[in-house]
């Protein structure tokens, strides 16, 4: 049920970003910046390239702590019990707490599938996708500010709206394979309204 509602779990588990930590209180990685050369060589006598390293970054997120509690009120039990009008083999404890499990459930899987993307965080929450990509600020302990290749690759317009193109989709794929190490993206990942207009360039 959590799958069929967050998209980006599925998407996290087709690309292996889902594994299990055995860090304790944080989930941890080691990120590198490009320090490493490769460009090419003079074979006839020349020197060779000096070698350069690439250090490692370590990066941390802390996990989200998250609840759904359910609860069966006195009023509820007498309203499922025989004397409302129910049958003898309705059980009204049981029956009521599965719905109220169930309503529960619903209601974990729609906040965390809205912070998987929104959150911040603070307050024992998730950090959100919308922190991931921003282009300013720090994101699992790794300032932008320090690490240039850590920010993210915008395409603004001055602060004025503009009509979404397949060509302005096509720059920004471009600018994004110069700019990371990694190429060309092969994933968007947008808000609905976003979503929207993406679907609306294609039949």
């Amino acid at each position: 049920q959590v799958q069929r509602k967050a998209p980006l779990f599925r998407l996290l588990a087709a690309i292996g970003g889902l594994k299990r930590s055995n860090t304790g209180q944080f989930i941890t990685w080691d990120v590198k910046f490009g320090g490493q050369d490769a460009r090419y060589v003079n074979m006839d006598g020349g020197s060779l390239r000096t070698a350069t390293s690439d250090q490692p970054v370590p990066a941390q997120l802390g996990f989200g702590s998250y609840a759904a509690p359910v609860k069966v009120t006195d009023d509820l039990l007498w309203r499922g019990s025989p004397s409302a009008g129910l049958g003898a083999d309705i059980n009204p404890l049981t029956d009521a707490i599965a719905m109220n499990v169930k309503d529960g459930i619903e209601r974990w899987v729609k906040v965390v599938n809205a912070d998987l993307y929104a959150a911040t965080g603070a307050a024992n929450s998730l950090t959100g996708l919308s922190t991931a990509v921003a282009a300013t600020g720090t994101y699992a302990n790794i300032s932008q500010g320090t690490h240039a290749g850590w920010a993210s690759t915008v395409q603004a317009n001055g602060g004025t709206l503009r009509s979404l193109t397949l060509g302005l989709m096509k720059t920004m794929a471009r600018t994004i394979a110069v700019a990371s190490r990694m190429g060309r993206p092969d994933i968007v990942v947008c808000p609905p309204a976003l979503m929207d207009a993406i679907e609306s360039l294609f039949e």
